[in-house]
């Protein structure tokens, strides 16, 4: 008979030499978030070339969106592939806090393109506010309640689609929504991290997945976006 899976080591448990353990889970964590890194940037590529007959301000705001995404796969793979124990934890608040950006960053080609008239630099600056405080109290404060975190996150990355939805294309309002149950769904994985082998993994698989579900939506943004004239 095999013997059965024994829980993963919790992320308190320290080596002898003082330092976090680079297990077969953790590994998986880094490979998977190194690859959502790479592919980051190959999305960073791919909208600066789709954008370059389109208006400054939806190009600006897609790399603000692709730059945002790199750097939370960035600090995520840091943060589980260093072991030492001061240098994870502010790795680990860094790629908490540049999950705000994110969310921020993947609403503003839509907050751009779509908000209704005369709305666009309210809607922009109180999403950015939002984020940019919860940046604040995770990377500056160092505020670490974990779960008040992911009641944020939902929150802020579904509020803002309430004034857009009418005016953005139903494509990619399918498509975000596609993203955004991967990134809610994704979380029962997360919150059972400590409880199963390489569930923290799967969580980074989803995050991935909502990430690209959600470049093929801004993509297709680009499509009903008007072309500056040649």
């Amino acid at each position: 008979m095999n013997k059965p899976l024994s829980k993963p080591r919790q992320s308190s448990d320290l080596t002898i030499d003082g330092r976090y353990p680079f297990t077969t889970d953790e590994i998986a964590n880094t490979v998977t978030h190194t690859l959502g890194f790479m592919l980051s940037l190959v999305a960073l590529w791919v909208f600066w070339r789709a954008t370059q007959d389109n208006a400054w301000g939806l190009r600006l705001t897609c790399v603000v969106f692709t730059l945002s995404m790199a750097a939370v796969y960035f600090f995520s793979t840091l943060s589980h592939a260093v072991l030492e124990p001061h240098r994870r934890n502010r790795l680990r608040a860094w790629d908490q806090g540049t999950i705000y950006l994110l969310i921020a960053g993947t609403y503003s080609p839509f907050i751009w393109q779509c908000s209704p008239p005369g709305w666009t630099a309210t809607i922009m600056v109180l999403v950015w506010g939002a984020a940019v405080w919860g940046f604040y109290l995770k990377v500056i404060a160092a505020y670490r309640v974990n779960a008040v975190s992911t009641v944020t996150y939902v929150l802020l990355g579904w509020l803002p689609t309430l004034p857009l939805v009418p005016q953005v294309p139903l494509i990619c309002i399918l498509w975000m929504l596609l993203g955004g149950l991967s990134y809610t769904l994704g979380i029962i994985f997360l919150m059972h991290r400590n409880q199963a082998w390489y569930t923290h993994s799967i969580w980074h698989i989803m995050v991935m997945l909502g990430s690209f579900f959600h470049c093929i939506s801004i993509y297709q943004l680009l499509g009903f976006a008007p072309r500056m004239a040649q």
